[in-house]
């Protein structure tokens, strides 16, 4: 069998699961963070791949309306990410892009979760 989590270097600084470490439910400053991330990553694989690209613009639009969430409630400004990881491995690109794409998933389902019911900063 394949194992459940699949290391791949250069992915080290991209979290693996829905929730930060710790696994509390994080505030709305989380997820632009987190999501900046993995836009930064998708964009430096997307390359010829207008589906990584896209995916990439999709993570920009939903990180502006996060912001706008935030500012309604009242929330500060999302922190600076982390810096972004090295660049990943260009002798497999899309091992690269199809773990980054699995751990987004991840990230996304801990957005949504969080936007459940009333979020908060």
């Amino acid at each position: 069998m394949f194992p459940l989590t699949l290391r791949v270097t250069g992915l080290e600084g991209v979290p693996e699961g829905a929730l930060p470490d710790g696994g509390v439910p994080p505030g709305l400053g989380w997820a632009p963070q987190r999501l900046q991330l993995f836009q930064r990553l998708l964009g430096a694989l997307a390359g010829a791949d207008l589906r990584l690209a896209q995916v990439a613009n999709d993570l920009e639009n939903l990180r502006s309306l996060l912001a706008v969430l935030g500012a309604l409630l009242g929330c500060p400004p999302p922190r600076e990410p982390p810096p972004a990881p090295p660049a990943p491995l260009a002798e497999a690109p899309h091992t690269v892009a199809g773990v980054a794409l699995a751990r987004l998933r991840g990230c996304l389902e801990g957005v949504a979760a969080r936007l459940e019911g009333v979020p908060a900063c």
